[in-house]
């Protein structure tokens, strides 16, 4: 298995906020469209974190539920700020 700390990063492994969210909504969705979605949990998941284009625009990004991109923001807050989880 690929350990994410096992190689050197580059200046070009960092991503954006905007391009981590989108690199986020691909994976649920890619788990999503593998069948992961028993329960309905993961479709409406799925769902909230849908991008979209901000009509006033171009280059931003909205999110289906607004609040999602608020929490997304504090995650990688987080991230930063505690590392791993003591806890799963």
């Amino acid at each position: 298995m690929l350990n994410p700390d096992d190689r050197e990063h580059t200046a070009n492994d960092c991503l954006s906020n905007r391009d981590a969210y989108l690199a986020m909504f691909y994976f649920v969705d890619a788990y999503w469209q593998r069948g992961g979605r028993g329960d309905g949990s993961v479709t409406l998941l799925r769902h909230d974190l849908g991008p979209m284009a901000d009509p006033d625009d171009e280059n931003a990004l909205m999110t289906t539920d607004p609040a999602f991109w608020t929490d997304w923001l504090a995650a990688v807050e987080s991230a930063r700020s505690r590392g791993l989880p003591t806890r799963l």
